[in-house]
């Protein structure tokens, strides 16, 4: 690996550096006569500061390593890979599964404080990988132990028998760890399922809203409240510009219209406030925009719960091109649009709803 290739080059120099600097301190006492105390002083500094050099490109090597995927290998994945490679290269699969599951748990917590909509699947996705992360680091501590019995075992008895005998128990091990993570996958899918199942829920719902979407019923002069609060609607509206910008502008321009019903309604309200004799007549207009604020609420609510159930099903894992995300996704868009034009419509006739009252 080019890690390791520069490490050794990097000591190579490191050494011929250090005879370097002895080099130049003798040349210098022989042609300049300078106290040894001084010399000695410029010796420290001189080695002092090929050591932090030393370190400091140490430390940018081993940065490198992390960033391309190599790693230092240990005593026990040399043996085991001298002995039998394909145990070490499911050892090593192994431990990547584990590092995976735990930055998915942590992933968790983020997601569900930031979409609580669906904290119930969310939970169960973590409870699946915390019983699947659980299962894996018990397989590796065996399979590291039975590793590490071998290895003691080799270094003071008969080191061929040693090796033959071990090639038995490391296929036995490669096996185990292969059909574990073979269940691990199968749990996996279940996750992914799991998600899949709330976007064919979206698709449902939204068709249903296709077709009925005059038929919101809402309790009279009651506010409907949203189901997202602002940073979820933030985090989705995020997400579509970078993957579909006109879907974002349509729910942005939809929530201006829910904005300005909102208004509407308030200014109406503080009107018939300040004009008590005019409340009879300002109740229905207070009441038409209600109306017409609650069905913008509505119309953004199914949107980003679709927006949000295909998200959060690529993000943990479903297929981007899975049939049920595809036919979301068109639908959203579509409905987007449709949702957006009906809200104007809708206003265009509150506005012209006005009727001279009979002298």
């Amino acid at each position: 690996m080019l890690a390791d290739f520069l490490y050794g080059l990097l000591i190579v120099t490191t050494v011929l550096a250090v005879f370097g600097i002895f080099r130049i301190v003798r040349r210098i006492r022989r042609t300049s006569g300078a106290p040894t105390e001084r010399l000695l002083v410029l010796t420290l500094v001189m080695l002092g500061g090929l050591t932090i050099l030393f370190f400091f490109l140490s430390g940018q090597l081993d940065n490198y390593r992390s960033a391309n995927g190599e790693v230092r290998k240990t005593d026990q994945q040399l043996f085991v890979e001298k002995i039998y490679p394909p145990l070490a290269e499911s050892q090593t699969l192994l431990d990547y599964q584990l590092k995976q599951l735990t930055t998915l748990q942590e992933r968790i917590y983020e997601l569900s404080r930031d979409h609580p909509q669906q904290s119930s699947r969310l939970q169960f996705a973590y409870n699946t990988w915390k019983y699947e992360r659980q299962g894996l680091t018990k397989l590796k501590a065996r399979a590291d132990r039975a590793v590490r019995v071998a290895m003691g075992v080799h270094s003071v008895s008969d080191k061929s028998y040693i090796e033959s005998a071990f090639t038995q128990e490391a296929v036995d091990w490669e096996k185990v760890i292969s059909d574990r993570l073979n269940e691990y996958h199968d749990s996996q899918l279940k996750v992914t399922n799991s998600m899949i199942d709330n976007v064919i829920l979206q698709n449902k719902n939204l068709s249903q809203l296709r077709q009925n979407k005059n038929t919101l019923a809402t309790s009279n002069r009651t506010s409907l409240k949203s189901g997202f609060d602002a940073k979820t609607v933030k985090l989705l509206i995020e997400y579509l510009e970078n993957t579909e910008s006109g879907l974002a502008e349509s729910l942005t321009q939809l929530e201006g219209e829910v904005t300005n019903a909102t208004q509407k309604r308030r200014q109406a309200r503080n009107y018939a406030l300040e004009n008590p004799d005019l409340e009879p007549v300002f109740r229905k207009v207070i009441d038409g925009w209600l109306q017409l604020e609650n069905k913008g609420v509505y119309f953004r609510d199914q949107l980003l719960h679709a927006v949000q159930a295909e998200y959060l099903a690529v993000l943990l894992g479903a297929n981007k091109k899975d049939p049920q995300v595809v036919r979301l996704k068109k639908l959203v868009s579509q409905l987007a649009q449709t949702l957006y034009e009906d809200l104007v419509s809708s206003r265009k006739v509150l506005e012209k709803s006005y009727r001279i009252a009979p002298r």
